[in-house]
């Protein structure tokens, strides 16, 4: 861990499910940046909590294995918050506009055991199963 001055407590969202707002969606396009993650393509979403407004970031990493299906996932539950349908494979997103149309959007975050954004859901899709 790094060095925190004395009283400095990191500020961290539990494990489970929060209630998060969208401030940020980018694309990382740097080699030398997707070779740190070791990907092909990565997406972040940074979130900020409604409580506390804690901020969290959902890294989305494509590597060419079967766990893109999970980052896919979380990309196509973004453009369904946003009242849009899922992207084709292969499609260019508008970031831009994705981020715009989710501006204020009340979404929810899974937050995992590591306290690492694992997944986005809009609030209407919870009741349905979830992978």
């Amino acid at each position: 861990m790094a060095y925190l001055p004395p009283g400095v407590h990191p500020q961290t969202l539990t494990p489970g499910l929060h209630p998060v707002f969208l401030t940020d969606l980018e694309q990382i396009t740097q080699p030398d940046r997707l070779a740190k993650f070791n990907a092909q393509a990565v997406f972040v979403a940074k979130f900020k909590s409604v409580q506390g407004a804690i901020p969290v970031d959902l890294v989305m990493k494509f590597r060419g294995t079967k766990g893109d299906y999970y980052a896919g996932l979380n990309v196509e539950r973004l453009h369904v918050a946003a009242g849009l349908d899922a992207p084709a494979p292969g499609e260019n997103l508008d970031l831009e506009n994705l981020k715009n149309l989710l501006d204020g959007v009340e979404l929810t975050l899974e937050i995992n055991d590591l306290g690492y954004g694992a997944a986005i859901f809009a609030n209407e899709l919870l009741g349905e199963d979830v992978v």
